[in-house]
């Protein structure tokens, strides 16, 4: 699809980012459900690749099956059509993909701290090592003095920075990240969006995000993947110019976020 006129502050790309490793390659995907009349479609398709070192976004309606996109990628469902490549291999590898849902998923009997370590434990890898890296995310977190804390004794935003902190202390190439911000509140949000950002360009883990927020995905992504309604496809592709630090006062961020937002509500140029 070529770029129009009202493409201001991106430019559309329909083919792979050239001259980089591609990390994660989606093609041809689709999968229905089990519905009260016959099979319900959720993908149909649907075609990406994403860079090595790179971060994409998916954004699109609620329920048009971005999580189950992202279940397929992570090798926890299968796809009733396409294939899902992972640093060429036709299945994700073992150690090459983490997946953080939306839910928090930590243990009700192990505190914040134990819950963050737990897959440096499962791996075998010093405990004291697993306890001093994730003691330095909490503090960057803002959970310092809630390491002993139990789940229920932390806040819903609490729970799933924990979870965050998990998933990137994890030594995984790939990462997707289901919404891991969705629970907090718009101050903390910022700040996190801002945090992620610091910790990507200094590990430079290829990052697949799912979010809801148009603001987040124009402030982090190298490029996003505007989503339809279900049975979902890629609407359109749009990537973000290179510069970094991005500002949220700046009028390309304006001119984005106004035509994703023509995207998702229809209104295409």
């Amino acid at each position: 699809m070529p770029c129009g006129k009202r493409d201001l502050g991106v430019r559309c790309v329909v083919n792979a980012i050239e001259d980089r490793h591609t990390a994660v390659t989606v093609h041809d995907l689709s999968k229905t459900y089990p519905g009260v009349v016959g099979r319900m479609p959720v993908l149909r398709s649907l075609s990406f690749d994403v860079a090595s070192g790179g971060w994409t976004t998916l954004i699109g309606p609620s329920g048009c099956g971005k999580t189950t996109l992202l279940r397929i990628v992570a090798g926890l469902i299968p796809a009733d059509e396409g294939t899902v490549r992972i640093d060429g291999a036709s299945a994700p590898r073992a150690g090459s993909v983490s997946y953080l849902p939306q839910h928090d998923t930590l243990l009700p009997w192990r505190t914040a701290l134990d819950n963050a370590v737990l897959a440096w434990e499962i791996s075998g890898r010093p405990t004291a090592e697993a306890h001093a890296a994730a003691r330095s995310l909490f503090e960057r977190f803002g959970l310092a003095g809630f390491e002993a804390h139990y789940p229920l004794q932390l806040s819903g935003g609490m729970r799933q920075r924990v979870a965050v902190i998990r998933s990137f202390l994890v030594d995984r190439s790939i990462l997707l990240l289901d919404e891991p911000l969705g629970a907090l509140d718009p101050l903390t949000r910022t700040s996190m969006q801002d945090w992620l950002y610091g910790v990507w360009s200094e590990m430079r883990k290829t990052i697949v995000l799912v979010t809801h927020d148009v603001e987040e995905a124009l402030m982090l992504s190298d490029e996003i993947h505007v989503l339809g309604p279900r049975p979902a496809s890629i609407r359109k592709t749009i990537r973000i110019p290179d510069e970094r630090p991005r500002q949220r006062t700046s009028p390309s961020y304006y001119d984005g976020r106004e035509q994703l937002l023509r995207l998702l509500f229809g209104d295409l140029p």
